[in-house]
């Protein structure tokens, strides 16, 4: 099982190309959803029609967070940060331009609330963030809302929740690693020059030829090769980026031509290969 300590030597070329990041597809949903409220809400000349859109509104967002209680893993920036005299609670605007409108995501933090108060110290206005939410439920709206007006309920949402996590939203690039010919050898997600996330290596065929996992620029998890053939490798685990517990390499057929124990990265056990 020596093949993944130099599986990452190979650096034919690497090259970084910005991504927008890992967003949630449960936010585009549900921010497209209401852009579309409002689209055809702007649509109709008719008050009657536009209180029918109005309605059917809040009916979508009641039942889209009967199903979805928590928006975790949401993204935007920070529009205001604003504290209470000597700091006892903190009201922050969080707002999403993912869709055609803005919406808006406040909340209100008391000192109490160590873990999140704390996060919000660290962030300024400006900031794009990731940030889990609950949303106060509203029988006539869905959630909550700060808007007055029945147009800017639709059109330019200001809901108020419970801010569970917030923390700087971190902007990914791809690296990738080519072969001479061109080819993608492999390819990784990184943030301010660390690895995170899957990493994928490949044949010259374009076929998957081994998934690896990093958090914080360290392999950690479980990693699997594949033969050309789409068929299993090998299997290992990474802990903090040292080969950990059993390994296993297979041949075409799927049986065991190869079995080791390893502790921080040292073969402990069965360190022979098989005959």
């Amino acid at each position: 099982m020596k093949r993944m300590l130099g599986l990452l030597t190979l650096l034919v070329c690497l090259i970084p190309t910005t991504t927008i990041g890992k967003l949630n597809n449960l936010q585009i949903e549900f921010e497209e959803k209401r852009a579309s409220f409002s689209t055809l809400y702007d649509s109709f000349e008719n008050q009657i029609k536009k209180s029918g859109v109005y309605t059917e509104t809040g009916q979508w967002t009641r039942q889209f967070i009967d199903a979805h209680p928590v928006f975790e893993n949401f993204v935007g920036k920070i529009t205001q940060i604003t504290t209470t005299k000597g700091g006892g609670t903190v009201s922050v605007v969080i707002v999403s331009s993912l869709s055609k409108i803005e919406v808006e995501y406040h909340s209100t933090v008391s000192k109490s609330e160590t873990k999140v108060y704390n996060q919000l110290a660290d962030l300024s206005i400006g900031w794009d963030v990731s940030f889990s939410w609950t949303p106060y439920p509203d029988e006539d709206t869905g959630i909550k809302e700060q808007s007055i007006k029945e147009r800017g309920m639709v059109a330019n949402p200001w809901f108020v929740g419970k801010l569970s996590e917030v923390m700087a939203y971190k902007k990914w690039d791809k690296q990738v690693e080519y072969y001479e010919s061109g080819k993608v050898y492999f390819e990784v997600n990184s943030a301010d020059g660390k690895r995170g996330g899957k990493g994928v290596g490949y044949y010259e065929s374009g076929k998957v030829k081994w998934v690896l996992n990093f958090v914080d620029d360290k392999k950690e998890g479980e990693s699997i090769g594949y033969y050309e053939s789409g068929k299993m490798q090998w299997k290992l685990y990474y802990i903090d980026d040292k080969t950990e517990g059993k390994s296993v390499d297979y041949d075409e057929a799927g049986n065991i031509t190869d079995e080791d124990i390893y502790k921080d990265g040292e073969c402990i056990e069965k360190c022979e290969k098989y005959d």
